[in-house]
């Protein structure tokens, strides 16, 4: 029979639990330091296989120049932490990193960086450019068993800790009447999956 296009896609159901915390402090008139983390935790009510936790720490610094520019410089590291182990243990430990036991969840260790440089050009109209990398300093992957073979979480589930690589934005930024703002952005990115 045809299945409605409900119960295709059934398996991405989930509940999301996410708290963050930031903290800003100006460290001179010119520079402003902020520093963050943040948990969250994904629990899938079909493939409970794929639940994980994850913990995210951030540091950036931003710096204001006279001539109307300002300077980001940010660093964040992210850990991903799926619950179970996998089923196989020949499939743990495949990628980046060191193999682990049988008994060892699956997990993800990414730090990325980023310079995003913003010009002002008029009260209302500024321009920004953003470059950053992002690298998988430790991966093991989760696998999933199926009638098709194993199934790993990068093919069911795209998030940032699947790939790795160096993206870019330039972003056009115009205050319109009303407290409106209109941005134009582009953005590249190349993605290594490992």
């Amino acid at each position: 029979g045809i299945r409605s296009d409900r119960e295709e896609y059934a398996f991405y159901d989930h509940t999301a639990l996410s708290l963050y915390t930031t903290i800003k402090t100006p460290l001179s008139e010119s520079i402003l330091g902020r520093a963050g983390y943040t948990f969250r935790m994904m629990r899938f009510s079909e493939l409970t296989a794929f639940d994980y936790a994850e913990h995210s720490l951030f540091a950036q610094t931003s710096f204001f120049l006279p001539s109307r520019t300002t300077i980001i410089a940010e660093a964040n590291l992210g850990f991903k932490l799926y619950r179970t182990p996998n089923d196989d243990s020949s499939a743990v430990g495949q990628g980046r990193g060191r193999g682990k036991s049988a008994t060892s969840s699956p997990s993800v260790t990414q730090a990325t960086g980023l310079i995003r440089i913003g010009q002002g050009f008029t009260g209302t109209t500024g321009l920004s450019f953003t470059g950053g990398y992002q690298i998988n300093l430790q991966k093991e992957v989760r696998y999933l068993g199926s009638d098709y073979g194993m199934i790993s979480d990068d093919e069911i589930f795209d998030d940032h800790y699947g790939y790795e690589g160096p993206q870019a934005a330039l972003m056009l930024t115009q205050m319109l009447p009303w407290e409106s703002t209109a941005r134009l952005t582009g953005s590249w990115q190349r993605r290594s999956y490992a």
